[in-house]
């Protein structure tokens, strides 16, 4: 496990120095974006190579292994294949043009998901120390080991954010539909367009808090709904029965309690800053929602990724004088909740590629 606490050290001071040597490009009126250096690029370089070397490590690796084989092999994609994610399948079959190898290919998928997610992080977040620490405390970089689909897919969800707060709707359809293609739970998120310009203020914060209970209250209703159109769903089977930790749920919405109560009112929020913590508050209510099914609890996989961003924004913009402070306790308390994490991950035991190769 000491190669998990590594990449964090590296979080932490990599982006310190990222953050002290920053440089930014105006992209238009009163906006300006952060720019690569050296120290927020040799940090992407370490978590890509600790990811992309990976060998056996997460649930679904050897399922991966097997199924890139059936994938590369397939002449032609049926309608069946359309219908069931074929990104994946091009994907693999262009990749075996000029690699055979199966762990290259998920090797591929952790550069590709990983550059994607971090290079957003990067020009986004107002503390890159801080946003870089939480994409590992928040459980993203390591769950990202698992379900290399649908982080995918979520990565490209996150790469088109800007066509939510641009009103760019054809756009963002375009981006579901292409994050679809790796992964179907992708059409959930389409919505969002319409939820998450609103204005980021406590009578939004209370109205997803109470669907999010009136969800909660007929989950069972609404899994029998699900069983009965899927037809292959059992409410006793993993996904139904086993729901999100109920920390993960508390951490979610430490946030956006944050926010309502102590928010700096004289502090304007741009339209983006608005989108951000509303994807907050849209994940803490989806969190809720999913406190009853790791089913359901897929779906978060898409909104988690963005209190990356969300949290530092809604640090920046409460009245406290002491800043740093607020970090700093925000990071002892995710950091508790990853410790804890990764104690109970059994999965996750770190093997590197290395180990392959010296067979």
């Amino acid at each position: 496990m000491l190669i998990y606490w590594f990449v964090l050290a590296c979080a932490i001071s990599l982006g310190l120095l990222n953050d002290q040597y920053s440089t930014y490009s105006e992209i238009r009126q009163e906006e300006c974006q952060r720019k690569w250096n050296t120290f927020g690029i040799l940090f992407l370089l370490v978590i890509i190579s600790v990811s992309a070397l990976r060998y056996k490590v997460g649930a679904d690796y050897g399922q991966y292994v097997w199924n890139f084989n059936r994938w590369y092999i397939k002449a032609n994609l049926s309608i069946s294949d359309w219908r069931n994610e074929p990104g994946i399948v091009i994907l693999a079959k262009f990749f075996h043009v000029f690699f055979q190898n199966a762990h290259l290919f998920i090797s591929f998928l952790s550069v590709l998901t990983l550059t994607i997610y971090l290079s957003i992080v990067n020009r986004e977040s107002p503390k890159t120390w801080f946003s870089f620490s939480l994409f590992i405390l928040l459980g993203i970089w390591a769950s990202s080991f698992n379900g290399i689909r649908q982080y995918l897919a979520s990565a490209i969800i996150f790469w088109g954010y800007r066509y939510i707060i641009e009103e760019k709707l054809k756009y963002w359809c375009f981006i579901v539909v292409l994050a679809s293609l790796f992964h179907i739970t992708a059409w959930v998120i389409l919505p969002i367009y319409f939820i998450a310009r609103r204005t980021a203020d406590l009578k939004q914060v209370l109205l997803c808090a109470f669907f999010s209970i009136v969800l909660l209250s007929f989950y069972g209703t609404i899994w029998g709904l699900v069983e009965t159109l899927k037809g292959d769903v059992n409410e006793n089977s993993i996904y139904a029965s086993h729901g999100i930790n109920l920390f993960r749920v508390l951490c979610s919405w430490v946030p956006v309690i944050l926010y309502i109560g102590f928010r700096d009112q004289e502090i304007v929020l741009s339209a983006k800053e608005n989108f951000f913590i509303n994807m907050s508050v849209i994940n803490a209510s989806l969190m809720t929602i999913a406190s009853n099914s790791a089913y359901l609890g897929r779906v978060c996989l898409y909104t988690n990724i963005f209190n990356v961003i969300a949290i530092p924004i809604i640090v920046e913009s409460l009245r406290t004088q002491n800043k740093n402070m607020t970090y700093i306790a925000l990071f002892l308390f995710y950091l508790l909740f990853w410790a804890y994490s990764l104690k109970v991950s059994v999965a996750l035991e770190y093997h590197s590629l290395f180990e392959l190769w010296n067979q």
